[in-house]
């Protein structure tokens, strides 16, 4: 009996030493290791010390693409003991870590309980050996030092696995209970924690085929368990089901797609890898590629999986045989979020932390397999020994183990710079200086990777009065004093940025571990004195006018352009975004692209805007010159800030661009271009049609067809022929119908690639059927560019009666014949007849205006012809078009008509004043 309370009190002893070990390991100046406070850290401090402050109760956080609330309300704990600090998130997770290496020795002696107990069992030694892994595992206690969620997952999952298997060995329906209360608060915990359950009811599958005589009560045990489960899981339950987006967010975002198998089957492969030959290769979770068990632990976790698939068949008992199988099939299981995580980066630690704590188990089994063959001889030599030597050679292989982990963390892993670099270290060190500096009231712009980043947020008081930029392609001056802040990620290109910002003003340029610069920090004293390459004039909506503009070479296929904005006044919305669109003379667009990098929310009157755009131009534009438009969208509305013309009306909403250059495309990849078809067809010598795209597939009759060829040639080539024809067969009379549409010729520089788009009209007079079009090289075979069907239209050619006639131009290629007004209920009905003089090339859009007194606009309707369905473009010479509008207007009210560019602000021609 004393021997039995001797063995059993130094056996505590070293699970003493290992929590021991377990918290040095973490707590040791957790505060400040890992270096900087990641986005991710730093929101969820945030999220923990609003609710310590009582200001949020979660159930769940949709934000950040969605978090479990568990560890939050544990965090918010520890903040209300000593403060919403990231020290206490990291605090909170560090202890979490602890508890865990307790938790995973009480799971795994649950798992292997002898039957009956005795002190230094076979079970209890595995059980002690896991906890000792766990302790020093660096992957462990990586986890554990960062304030994020997912170090609850495996505290849970371990209470909850004690829990069953001690349930399962009394017979207790309490146990099952209890088990089923931490598998619901897992799912509390971490987005993997939802496949736990399923290993679970395999387990208890499991055990219901093995224990044939006592299914029913098996049953009732684990209807026990998922009661208790459901109960717990049932807010968070019911608020999935009221918002399912916040259940399917990031699921979606990760899961494998239906044509992702063989990405599957490789991500697969690169995750059972993750065990001992290729980890993480992210470094804020590992020293990259380290797998998670060194060579020698590697080789005792794969011992232990033999130990334990033999066990499956083999053990002595119902009971150890189906311990054997949960720990196989958890693994397995909780291998799968980091598996099927297709779309990031694999494998990864983070999400395989559902491994923890059975992992452990596997090496623990093959080093007590180990012990066992080289212990019992000598052992029996020396018996006198044996239990005091045992016990001092687990402690030297713990302590050895837990210096080389230290060393690997405190000597190597944190001194890394990308670690410092990725953490955001520059951040972290900028939100100190906020804190330390005195700023006399000025304004403070800081320019980061993100719009108002966290890690400020977290670490500094002066958050809410910084103005955020995002990227390195905006500056903005201001008219008072100002600190002018630019983070790493968003460090503007030196050349650049020293047009706008003197070295007179720089006031910080530290030096980040890896020798690049760190962050910048200007002062500014006032207004800016600016000097636009070429001045300009554009006000869009009083709110902002464009001052000037700066253009650079075009450099990689990307047209560059530096835009000077004067802030007017405050905008009516928050969410303005720049726009630019670069569009050939023809009107098609070659490249677009938009900025939110200093959103409208944040503007002040006074401040000057200095973007930097870069357009890309599309792959094969041919050699020109390119109209760049520049302008402001609001996403929420989904509108444009109209352009305030000289005398006060509508200007448009774009600024345009004095035209840029674009030479002939010699660097594309032809093989990379997208293309409806591709073909790789030789028309003659050096020319290759590489493929084409048609973009119509049914037209009217008169209206273009959309389409284009891509071209690759490599000799020069001058004004080759093409010829562009529609063909059909009328079935019903036998009549073979081919119409030419259009002919005219190919030029191209030798070696180049071009994108050749075309817009050509369906003859207005072709019968209505389906057709083939078809491309016609110097003479040669035809080759079908794809097939569209033909609509009828029914064009009015005889003059349509109208009250008033009036046969006025309205344009160069549009008159308005007349007109007829008639009340309608309380507003009016304002019937136009338009006729076509000649082809019309573009598309105009009609402006009717109802005028007050004063000649105000009262009311009216913008839109293209026939309530946008007839545009201008299909018109055909000689034809007449009947355009009604209603307007909320009385029938004596004047009316302005006419035709004007709603992206420019062109008119047609002049206006027309109706009575």
């Amino acid at each position: 009996m004393n021997s039995h309370l001797g063995r059993g009190a130094r056996f505590w002893q070293l699970i003493v030493v290992t929590l021991i070990v377990a918290a040095g390991l973490r707590l040791w100046q957790v505060g400040a290791l890992p270096p900087g406070l990641h986005y991710d850290e730093a929101a969820d401090t945030i999220i923990a010390a609003q609710i310590a402050r009582g200001e949020n109760t979660p159930i769940f956080v949709e934000a950040y693409t969605g978090k479990e609330v568990l560890f939050f309300y544990w965090a918010a704990a520890w903040m209300k003991l000593i403060g919403p600090t990231a020290f206490a998130m990291r605090l909170a997770a560090a202890l979490a870590g602890v508890l865990t290496v307790a938790a995973t020795y009480r799971a795994v002696r649950e798992l292997f309980h002898p039957r009956p107990f005795s002190p230094g069992s076979g079970g209890q030694s595995v059980a002690l050996l896991a906890a000792m892994f766990m302790a020093v595992s660096f992957w462990h206690v990586l986890m554990s030092r960062l304030g994020f969620r997912s170090i609850s997952e495996p505290l849970l999952q371990a209470l909850a696995l004690a829990a069953l298997f001690r349930g399962l060995r009394l017979n207790r329906r309490r146990w099952f209970a209890i088990a089923g209360m931490m598998i619901g608060l897992n799912l509390y915990t971490y987005l993997a924690a939802r496949l736990f359950p399923v290993a679970i009811a395999i387990i208890f599958a499991y055990f219901m085929i093995l224990d044939r005589g006592r299914r029913l009560e098996r049953l009732t045990q684990f209807l026990v368990m998922v009661a208790a489960a459901v109960l717990v899981f049932l807010p968070l339950g019911v608020y999935f089901a009221q918002h399912p987006q916040a259940f399917l967010t990031r699921i979606q975002q990760v899961a494998p797609q239906a044509d992702q198998l063989g990405k599957l089957i490789e991500n697969i492969g690169r995750a059972l890898g993750l065990f001992f030959l290729n980890g993480d290769p992210y470094i804020r979770f590992n020293l990259p590629d380290r797998p998670l068990f060194p060579w020698l632990w590697g080789a005792l976790f794969a011992l232990g999986v033999i130990v334990a698939l033999m066990g499956v068949w083999r053990g002595r008992t119902r009971y150890r045989r189906g311990a054997y199988f949960a720990a196989i099939i958890t693994t397995l299981i909780m291998l799968l979020p980091t598996a099927l995580a297709v779309n990031e980066i694999t494998p990864s630690n983070l999400r395989a932390i559902g491994l923890m704590p059975i992992v452990f188990v596997f090496p623990a089994l093959g080093a007590w397999g180990i012990g066992k063959i080289v212990w019992t001889p000598i052992s029996t030599a020396a018996h006198n020994v044996k239990r005091p030597a045992r016990r001092s050679i687990a402690l030297v292989i713990l302590l050895i183990a837990a210096i080389e982990t230290g060393w690997t963390y405190f000597g190597v892993y944190v001194n890394e710079p990308q670690l410092y670099v990725q953490s955001d270290g520059d951040l972290t060190e900028i939100a100190h200086w906020l804190n330390t500096t005195d700023l006399h009231g000025a304004q403070v712009f800081l320019a980061a990777g993100h719009y108002r980043h966290p890690t400020v947020a977290a670490l500094s008081d002066h958050y809410g009065a910084i103005k955020w930029l995002t990227g390195d392609q905006t500056i903005v001056l201001p008219d008072s004093a100002a600190y002018l802040i630019f983070s790493r990620p968003a460090l503007p290109d030196e050349a650049w940025r020293k047009r706008f910002l003197p070295e007179t003003g720089l006031i910080a340029a530290p030096t980040a571990p890896d020798g690049q610069t760190n962050y910048l920090i200007y002062h500014s004293a006032g207004a800016p004195n600016l000097t636009p390459q070429i001045e300009t004039d554009v006000n869009f909506g009083n709110i902002i006018r464009l001052i000037g503009y700066d253009l650079e070479p075009v450099i990689d296929r990307a047209a560059r352009v530096t835009l000077y904005w004067r802030v007017l006044n405050l905008p009516d919305r928050g969410d303005y975004s720049t726009f630019a669109q670069l569009r050939d003379a023809r009107g098609f667009a070659w490249g677009q692209t938009g900025s939110f990098a200093y959103p409208s929310e944040e503007w002040t009157p006074g401040e000057v805007i200095v973007q930097r755009l870069a357009v890309p131009v599309a792959a094969g534009a041919p050699p020109a010159a390119y109209e760049l438009r520049v302008g402001w969208l609001s996403q929420s509305a989904a509108a444009r800030l109209n352009v305030v013309a000289a005398d006060g009306g509508f200007g448009g909403t774009v600024a345009r661009v004095q035209p840029i250059t674009v030479e002939h495309d010699t660097t594309s990849d032809a093989t990379a271009i997208p293309m409806g078809t591709r073909l790789d067809r030789a028309l003659r010598p050096g020319l290759t049609l590489l493929g084409h795209s048609l973009e119509t597939r049914a037209v009217k009759q008169g209206a273009p067809i959309y389409f284009t060829l891509f071209w690759q040639n490599t000799s020069p080539l001058k004004e080759v022929p093409l010829k562009f024809e529609l063909a059909s067969c009328n079935c019903a009379s036998g009549e073979a119908i081919t119409r030419t549409v259009a002919i005219t010729s190919l030029t191209m520089m030798s070696g180049s690639v071009l994108a050749d788009r075309y817009a050509l009209r369906a003859p207005a007079d072709l019968p209505a059927g389906d057709y083939t079009l078809n491309v016609t090289v110097a003479g040669q075979a035809a080759v079908p560019v794809g097939n569209l069907s033909v609509e009828k239209i029914d064009r009015v050619w005889a003059e349509p009666p109208a009250a008033v006639r009036l046969m006025t131009s309205v344009s160069n290629d549009i008159e308005l014949v007349g007109y007829t007004i008639a009340p309608d209920s309380g507003s009016i009905r304002l019937t136009l007849v338009w006729r076509a003089r000649h082809r019309i090339d573009r598309d105009w859009t009609v402006f009717t205006h109802a005028l007050n007194a004063a000649g105000q606009v009262t009311a009216g309707q913008d839109n293209q012809p026939v309530n946008g369905a007839y545009p201008t473009s299909w018109w055909q010479p000689g034809e007449y078009v009947i355009d009604t509008y209603t307007l909320q207007a009385a029938p004596d009210q004047p009316i302005e008509v006419g035709l004007y560019d709603p992206e420019t602000g062109e008119r047609a021609g002049p206006i027309v004043r109706l009575k």
